[in-house]
């Protein structure tokens, strides 16, 4: 009990001292796409950037495990909740910085706001991200795509807090993007992104823009609790069309359903557990992989 007291302080004290909001046993439900998921000791939910580096090394000076939650749009949290200090990056006021066709953007700043704070300045190339949930620092984490654009495509350089470099940056060409992934370290936190656009019409960017958010809304659960595309796509076909073609649309697990209007997504129905969820994906890989021999691997984070 002494020991939890001491530790309850040593947060505290490290929360005023880096200007954050401190919440004690947070439900990471509350802060989760898809609505699901048990508590964290503590959340610290960081107001500037700058303060940053500052926390990583005072949490990892006190032997305070940490993990850093964007949008929590691609996040499936266990009923139990997790042991670590929750980091949110949900309350970071930093505006992007625009120069000429170039903008860095903090990482928790929202994609779908983005695209559209380019669009009224008249740069294109990042419009596939629009109705995109999540975060900047997790689309270039998890190299969103959509449409046929990836932020592979967009990003030149990204900046990160790496234990025991500090703040570092690194080119493209040092990120390692690949399908759905990056070579970046699991402990190396994303701190803002550089993108490079192209210059073209408001009007046309726009137009692009009201075109595949329609698209978005025919063919996605859009407003639903869901946690985005719940598979990785195996080469060369869409995983919605495998669990489409078993007729697996519609198949439920206690309050977990799979999307009606896409395979690929899995809805929190009836105040859904991460329990259901997870043995919800679970049956749907075996019988994928039963029916067609394909091995489903899951896109989204599971704590």
């Amino acid at each position: 009990m002494k020991r939890s007291l001491l530790k309850q302080k040593t947060v505290m004290q490290i929360g005023r001292d880096y200007h954050c909001e401190v919440l004690s046993q947070p439900l990471l439900a509350d802060y989760t796409s898809i609505g699901i998921g048990g508590k964290a000791p503590f959340m610290l939910l960081l107001k500037e950037m700058k303060s940053m580096e500052g926390l990583l090394n005072q949490l990892a000076g006190e032997n305070l495990p940490r993990r850093i939650l964007g949008r929590g749009t691609k996040l499936i949290v266990r009923d139990e909740g997790v042991k670590d200090i929750v980091i949110s990056l949900s309350k970071l006021p930093t505006a992007p910085r625009f120069s000429g066709n170039r903008v860095s953007v903090a990482s928790g700043y929202p994609i779908s706001r983005l695209v559209r704070e380019a669009a009224a300045k008249g740069l294109s190339g990042i419009e596939f991200a629009i109705g995109i949930p999540g975060s900047v620092g997790g689309a270039v984490r998890l190299n969103a795509s959509s449409f046929g654009g990836c932020m592979e495509e967009v990003v030149s350089e990204v900046t990160l807090f790496s234990p025991g470099k500090g703040v570092i940056k690194r080119k493209k060409s040092e990120i390692g993007f690949a399908y759905r992934s990056t070579s970046l370290g699991k402990d190396e936190v994303i701190l803002s992104a550089t993108i490079t656009l192209k210059p073209s019409s408001s009007w046309k960017i726009q137009k692009e823009i009201s075109y595949l958010q329609k698209l978005r809304r025919e063919r996605q659960p859009i407003g639903q609790k869901t946690a985005g595309c719940i598979f990785k796509n195996p080469p060369g076909i869409s995983a919605g069309h495998l669990i489409d073609a078993l007729g697996l649309k519609g198949l439920a697990f206690g309050g977990a359903v799979v999307s009606k209007k896409h395979g690929n997504f899995i809805i929190n129905r009836h105040s859904s557990t991460a329990k259901e969820v997870l043995a919800l994906i679970e049956l749907i890989k075996e019988k994928v992989y039963k029916a067609l021999r394909v091995e489903l691997e899951e896109e989204v984070i599971i704590w």
